[in-house]
């Protein structure tokens, strides 16, 4: 490789070196072994969404500690797998192999995966040198990447699929946006908002073909998932039993704990604002970055909103902190790339304070921030554009 071609990926090198380390690096206890084994069950022609098939676990030894520890009772809420079927299927590759490969190919791939997904996200904010640097090493280095990866979850798919979206919705590909449709669907309860906002955009657009194709493709897929997989709807069914004994760091959540006497008057309140801030982004958003405005403060928004999440769900926060960044020009890039600081330190410290299933309640006001954030640097940059534009007409006058 030439140096010429060298050098656009010198920016990546650090992000890319922190998430090799990361990688290399093993929590003893993590997600890692129940994908590796739902992807292990569809291979040997089982079934996931079986409870009988998680019995037993200890079989495998300390690969399977947290996992055998959720499911000592097979058929308890803490047990259930409630990914869609979809998600298994992706799965099977690493399932075919035996536990020890399998997963160290899952986590080696999960890296490489979350690395494309920092790649797409710097070009779809069309970020470039010190920029592109700063937001990809800040997410690199950021709690919800670094637990996502030590953990084992599968937040560099959320993440791809955020970016492939926003691809979609920029250049009206059917191919990008319905990939990145089906990969934000393996989680569709984080993006309650995002899903009617662009079914609406699409509708305003009159993109019915897009619109079409992709209501087809999950379609397609959900009925699939029914047909092969029945155990699916029942396990959703249960799903609101799944967090019922954890802490967890949602608005709902945040409410009852903080202001138990006044929770809806709470919810209310950031909701409102949340929506707010959303309007005024997207209002203030430039043309040619609109759509991954449009993509980061739907995401926010459905976050606030969202009835079951964790710090490590919040890596989808990255878009609008790539945002923040692509709007300030060079002269207010220094300012820019504070909230690339900002969210780093604000995840760190809320994963610091509380582990996992009971992270501080401020935890479920991230989002709210960021899309502040997000919201007053587009307000701000279209204020001195007009400014600026006013200023030049009287010049010329």
């Amino acid at each position: 490789m030439t140096p010429g071609r060298i050098g656009p990926l010198l920016p990546y090198l650090p992000a890319a070196l922190v998430l090799a380390f990361v990688t290399w690096l093993d929590s003893p206890v993590n997600d890692k072994f129940q994908f590796w084994y739902a992807g292990h069950l569809v291979a040997s022609g089982a079934s996931p969404f079986d409870p009988a098939q998680w019995a037993d676990l200890g079989r495998f030894g300390p690969l399977a500690v947290l996992t055998a520890h959720n499911c000592a009772v097979p058929a308890g809420a803490s047990c259930l797998w409630i990914y869609p079927p979809w998600t298994a299927w992706l799965l099977v590759p690493f399932g075919v192999l035996a536990p020890d490969p399998g997963i160290a190919a899952f986590t080696l791939v999960q890296g490489a995966v979350m690395l494309a997904a920092f790649v797409g996200l710097s070009g779809e904010a069309a970020l470039r040198g010190p920029s592109r640097l700063v937001v990809t090493l800040g997410a690199a280095l950021c709690a919800p990447v670094v637990w996502n990866q030590l953990l084992g979850q599968i937040g560099a798919l959320e993440l791809a699929g955020g970016v492939l979206v926003a691809r979609g919705l920029r250049t009206r590909g059917p191919l990008a946006f319905i990939a990145g449709a089906v990969l934000l669907s393996i989680k569709a309860h984080l993006f309650i908002a995002l899903i009617p906002l662009a079914v609406a955009l699409l509708v305003r657009w009159r993109a019915w073909r897009l619109l079409a194709a992709t209501s087809l493709s999950l379609g397609a897929l959900i009925v699939a998932g029914a047909l092969f997989e029945p155990g699916w709807l029942a396990a959703l069914g249960r799903a609101g039993q799944k967090g019922a004994g954890l802490v967890l760091p949602t608005v709902w959540s945040f409410a009852d704990r903080v202001t138990p006497s006044l929770a809806p008057l709470t919810i209310a309140v950031v909701l409102a604002l949340g929506l707010a801030a959303t309007i005024v982004a997207l209002r203030a958003a430039p043309r040619g970055g609109w759509p991954l405005v449009f993509v980061s403060a739907a995401i926010g928004l459905s976050l606030l909103v969202a009835p079951y999440a964790h710090l490590y769900d919040h890596i989808m926060l990255l878009l609008a902190v790539a945002a923040i960044v692509a709007v300030a020009r060079d002269e207010r890039r220094y300012a820019a790339w504070s909230a690339a600081l900002g969210f780093v330190l604000l995840t760190w410290y809320a994963y610091l304070l509380g582990p996992h299933g009971d992270e501080p309640p401020f935890t479920a006001l991230i989002p709210l921030a960021v899309l502040v954030a997000l919201a007053a640097t587009l307000w701000v940059r279209e204020r001195v554009d007009v400014a600026l534009a006013q200023r030049a007409d009287n010049v010329i006058g």
